[in-house]
C-alpha cells in the first residue's frame, strides 16, 4: 500500500513530516486490536471476541498481510462461540483467513454434525465475501475419502 505502485505511496512521498491516511472501508476496532499485538500492548488485546468481530480482525489482518503476527492470538479466538450456529460460518471464513487448518477442520466439522439446519441461513453474506463456496466444497471433499 505504500510501495510506489500505489496511490498512497506517491502521497506520502510527497510531504515531509506526518502523512494521514484515511481507511473509510477498514473496521477502526479490529484494525486497534492489530496494532495492539504487533506493538505488544497484550493489556489492551481481548482475550475472547464475538464471531463477526474475530471475522473482522481476520479479514483486516489478510488485507494488510500480518496473519502471521495474529498467529496466538487467532488460535485462542477461534476456539470461542462455537455453541451457535450463525457463528460457525463466521468462523469458519476466519480461520480460512487467518490460514489455521486444525480450527478450519473443527469448526466445519461442528458444522457438518452439530448443524441441522440450512446452511445459507448462516451468515453466509459476511463469509462469502472472504471464502468462496469451493472452499466449503473443497473442505467437504477431502472429507469424504
Amino acid at each position: 500500500m505504500f510501495g510506489p505502485n500505489w496511490k498512497e505511496g506517491h502521497d506520502m512521498r510527497d510531504r515531509d513530516g506526518p502523512f494521514e491516511l484515511s481507511l473509510p472501508d477498514d473496521n477502526a476496532a479490529a484494525l486497534k486490536i492489530i496494532c495492539s499485538i504487533i506493538h505488544h500492548r497484550n493489556r489492551e488485546v481481548p482475550r475472547t471476541l464475538a464471531a463477526g468481530d474475530v471475522l473482522a480482525v481476520a479479514v483486516a489482518a489478510d488485507k494488510y498481510d500480518c496473519v502471521d503476527a495474529l498467529k496466538f492470538a487467532s488460535e485462542t479466538w477461534l476456539r470461542t462461540s462455537r455453541d451457535e450456529a450463525g457463528n460457525l460460518m463466521l468462523l469458519t471464513a476466519a480461520a480460512y483467513l487467518f490460514q489455521n487448518a486444525q480450527a478450519f477442520k473443527e469448526v466445519t466439522r461442528a458444522l457438518v454434525l452439530d448443524y441441522d439446519g440450512p446452511y445459507l441461513a448462516l451468515s453466509w453474506d459476511e463469509a462469502e465475501s472472504v471464502m468462496p463456496w469451493r472452499v466449503c466444497w473443497k473442505s467437504r471433499e477431502g472429507s469424504q475419502g
